[in-house]
This record gives C-alpha cells, sequence and structure tokens, in this order.
C-alpha cells in the first residue's frame, strides 16, 4: 500500500516500464511514429517552397477558369 499519495511507487513503475518495452506492440508503435516523422520532415524539406507548388501550366477552358 502505498503511503505518500502524491509520491510514486517507483517498484511498480518500474514493473510496468519493463512490461511495456518487452511487449512488441510498443516497438511497433515506435516504429511507426518514427516513420510517420521522417516522411513529414521529408515532405515539408524534400519540396520547393516548403510544401507548396504551383503547375507550370494553366488549364485553359473547358478544363479551366474563362479567360
Amino acid at each position: 500500500m502505498n503511503i505518500h499519495m502524491h509520491k510514486p511507487d517507483w517498484y511498480k513503475l518500474g514493473v510496468r516500464f519493463d512490461h511495456l518495452i518487452h511487449d512488441p506492440r510498443f516497438w511497433v508503435g515506435i516504429a511507426l511514429a518514427v516513420l510517420l516523422g521522417l516522411m513529414a520532415l521529408g515532405v515539408i524539406f524534400g519540396t520547393p517552397g516548403g510544401g507548396t507548388t504551383r503547375p507550370h501550366y494553366f488549364p485553359v477552358y473547358p478544363y479551366g477558369p474563362m479567360p
């Protein structure tokens, strides 16, 4: 029983952390988060102008706005 409720029980936290890092789903989640972050950085830094591009052509009627 934890007498001091405002203090963490370090043994219980250590056991929970040990169970967490030995769960394969934890490492899959970490890997997916890292891949998502790398993809986001690739999109931000890999595109000229910081992410937004305009087409080099201007479509004409009927595929675009009327002049």
